[in-house]
């Protein structure tokens, strides 16, 4: 799996989200991204701003579409499938400022517990 997005030079480059789950939906199976990302590092921004549009294209045949960052040492998630969580990404240029703008309280709303906490260990948690 992987989503294009370009990068602050225009470049085109590939974000692959760490995980991808198969999800059993009242619609039928559906897969779910998360991808764990910090918001420090110097390709938030543009990484966010890919999976915003990548979301507006394709994120009706998705579960879930979600990034999560420590943010103030609290996990955050912007949820890509709400149109107003991309709009705001998709006005910032610093991934901070996006997260604190779009982003909502991370909580476990999945069985999937164990593969959460290897995703947040990739986040220095």
């Amino acid at each position: 799996m992987s989503i294009a997005y370009r990068d602050s030079h225009g470049d085109w480059r590939t974000l692959r989200p760490d995980f991808l789950f198969i999800v059993d939906t009242e619609d039928g199976v559906r897969a779910s991204i998360v991808h764990p990302h910090g918001h420090w590092l110097p390709d938030a921004a543009w990484k966010l701003h890919g999976m915003a549009r990548f979301a507006e294209v394709y994120g009706e045949r998705f579960h879930r579409i979600e990034a999560i960052s420590r943010v103030d040492g609290k996990l955050r998630a912007l949820d890509f499938t709400l149109a107003e969580v991309r709009a705001k990404v998709l006005n910032e240029w610093d991934a901070r400022f996006a997260c604190d703008r779009a982003s909502v309280a991370y909580s476990l709303r999945w069985n999937h517990a164990s593969a959460f906490v290897c995703a947040f260990c990739i986040l220095g948690a």
